[in-house]
């Protein structure tokens, strides 16, 4: 192969790398996914690719490109650092761009009941007047803390079990089918799956 054909298969695969979003897989397809922190604006751009609406964040922080000029025409960040939702009608959820919202968990961490009860109840107001676009989750690798939010909401919003959310996510986040949550991530799932919702 000649140089410049090296150099232009080297551009292209660099180019294809950048399109891709880090990590990507569906968990329901069409529906919910997870994938890693997004290093590029490009990352978060081609989730439209996948007909997706809201990124839920649970990294300690957000990508720092989402507020900067020219990438914040394409993102919506609806809250940084969120705890409580008093009325999700007063977001400013925005139907033509990526929305974001930040819940931040520590690395190999858990939230606290309130919290992942906020992250299901603006699940479901997106999922009603957004229908058509999906939900992604992401922390920093994509294992361990997407892993657990991805299976709460599997079983409260999906109405899986506990066993059936475990399996599943597993199934396509680990590889080979391993688990991607700690021990303690696993019993906050389990402990969640038995909690009577308390949403409005």
């Amino acid at each position: 192969m000649s140089q410049n054909l090296l150099t232009a298969a080297t551009t292209m695969n660099n180019h294809e790398e950048e399109l891709e979003v880090p990590g990507f897989s569906w968990i329901i397809e069409s529906e919910l996914a997870g994938m890693k922190f997004p290093s590029l604006p490009e990352h978060y751009k081609n989730l439209n690719h996948h007909h997706i609406g809201l990124v839920i964040c649970v990294n300690e922080r957000v990508a720092s490109f989402v507020e900067q000029l020219p990438h914040s025409e394409y993102f919506n960040l609806i809250s940084k650092k969120l705890q409580k939702i008093e009325n999700c009608e007063e977001f400013t959820y925005n139907v033509g761009k990526l929305n974001i919202a930040h819940f931040p968990i520590n690395d190999y961490g858990v939230p606290n009941m309130e919290l992942m009860n906020e992250m299901i109840k603006l699940v479901e107001y997106v999922r009603k007047v957004d229908s058509n676009r999906g939900i992604v989750v992401h922390c920093m690798a994509g294992l361990s803390r997407t892993g657990m939010i991805l299976a709460c909401l599997l079983v409260r919003v999906w109405k899986m079990t506990f066993e059936e959310s475990i399996k599943l996510v597993n199934q396509k986040r680990g590889r080979n089918g391993r688990g991607v949550m700690t021990s303690k991530q696993e019993a906050f799932v389990e402990d969640f799956s038995k909690t009577i919702p308390n949403i409005q």
